[in-house]
């Protein structure tokens, strides 16, 4: 199959939820049926970045088309840095080489700043800003600015932008990937995408483990042929010997398991059985997870099985660096417990502050609070009164669109697009499983 030119692939067709505006949920229905998941949407934003300099045409599969990844992937075409082919569920990327070095056109993209170091290195010079992204909390990018400095990169400030030069490169890199929220996935996956361009070896300490840094890692390995070695929490790439020139590197995406685990939470909020399909082997903290809040599960040939007959609160949750519970799962669990009797403490150790969804929940009616790192929530029947409330980031969003499940009034979700983000098909997947949820798409 050919790639096609800009002007053929039709965006609004391969992810249509991105031109939602809000959405009308009515709840208490219980949802029963199956529902599959794609691959996961980090991991697909830095495959993405890293194929733009690779030297290799890329095919990554088991994709779900994003609103984030249909920005990058526009930019992409706009900037004639690539050619691209797309269907539901896979993209083809081949670099074009030189193109106008201006990342401006995709700063509310977070991972977009992981491309800073390749870029620079690559073609001299990048245009770039601090990124967006959602911003639950305050996070610096501070990290990245001294990976990119560490790479033998300039940075000079430019009126409200930042410019990065490369200058004399070392002969080697050892950096360490934390961050004051513990192992960064981003400041990992920015040096393994450099990696593709830096000549010499580079040692990261503390990296995180995440499924898409595995991932760019496994990418990186075949689209270069240098050794990528992984030790515990310690990750080294070789010196560059060789390049793999006009080769092809297929990779599939880990799935999206952060979208499982919203199917669950919508569960829990509405009750009845799912089955969630498409499965890789479950992370360690899923299995936990499920036998804590009492849901009845089996795992079957890369099939989750649920049932919602009772769900107990467990009192304690932590989110922690990976495997433990991840962060963004967070607001997601608070609000499937919300009308279950009892009361859960959880606590967020990766971020200081992450309560955005805390204030529509509570307009619903539902017995939350936050105290810096520490959400709790009390069972509580939810009102039935019809309110408008506001998705504020991609994961506060399908909170609330989980709290809402639970409801016998009226919802309406306004700025669906920051949850199309994140999600390829939430509202035609809950509707599938038997929810009730309207969209409106602006003229």
């Amino acid at each position: 199959m050919g790639f096609l030119r800009p002007s053929e692939i039709q965006w609004d067709k391969l992810s249509p939820e991105l031109s939602v505006s809000n959405v009308e949920i009515m709840g208490r229905l219980p949802l029963f049926g199956e529902v599959d998941v794609g691959g996961d949407k980090i991991a697909a934003l830095h495959l993405s970045l890293a194929a733009l300099v690779s030297d290799s045409r890329s095919t990554f599969k088991n994709i779900s088309i994003c609103g984030d990844l249909v920005s990058v992937l526009s930019w992409m075409e706009s900037a004639q840095a690539a050619r691209i082919n797309a269907s539901s569920v896979q993209i083809e990327i081949a670099p074009l080489g030189e193109f106008e070095i201006n990342l401006l056109p995709i700063a509310q993209i977070r991972s977009s700043i992981c491309l800073v170091s390749a870029l620079a290195l690559k073609f001299g010079r990048v245009i770039f800003s601090p990124p967006g992204g959602c911003n639950f909390t305050h996070r610096p990018i501070r990290r990245h600015l001294d990976l990119i400095r560490s790479f033998g990169i300039e940075i000079r400030q430019l009126d409200s932008t930042l410019e990065a030069i490369a200058a004399r490169a070392p002969s080697e890199i050892v950096f360490d990937c934390s961050t004051e929220f513990g192992p960064s996935v981003g400041v990992t996956c920015h040096a393994i995408i450099a990696a593709q361009v830096f000549e010499g070896e580079i040692t990261l300490h503390n990296i995180a483990l995440e499924p898409a840094v595995c991932a760019v890692a496994k990418y990186v390995r075949k689209a270069t042929g240098r050794s990528v070695l992984l030790d515990e929490r310690r990750l080294t790439v070789g010196p560059k010997f060789s390049t793999k020139k006009d080769g092809n590197v297929d990779v599939r995406l880990p799935t999206d398991f952060t979208e499982v685990m919203t199917y669950v939470a919508s569960g829990m909020a509405a009750g009845g059985e799912i089955a969630i399909n498409g499965l890789d082997d479950l992370p360690k903290y899923v299995i936990p997870l499920l036998d804590k809040l009492q849901i009845h599960h089996s795992n079957v040939a890369g099939s989750l099985y649920t049932r919602f007959d009772t769900v107990i609160h467990p009192g304690y949750l932590e989110c922690r660096p990976w495997p433990g519970l991840p962060s963004d799962i967070g607001p997601l669990v608070v609000a499937g417990l919300a009308r279950h009797p009892g009361a859960t403490r959880l606590v967020d150790l990766v971020y200081d502050k992450r309560s955005s969804h805390l204030e529509g929940l509570a307009r619903m009616g539902y017995r939350v609070a936050a105290l810096n790192r520490a959400f709790t929530v009390e069972g509580a029947t939810p009102s039935v009164d019809s309110i408008v409330l506001r998705a504020g980031d991609i994961r506060a969003g399908a909170a609330l669109i989980v709290g809402a499940l639970a409801r016998d009034g009226r919802t309406t979700l306004t700025n669906y697009s920051q949850v199309a983000r994140g999600y390829a098909s939430l509202i035609r997947d809950l509707n599938r499983l038997g929810a009730s949820l309207k969209s409106e798409v602006p003229l």
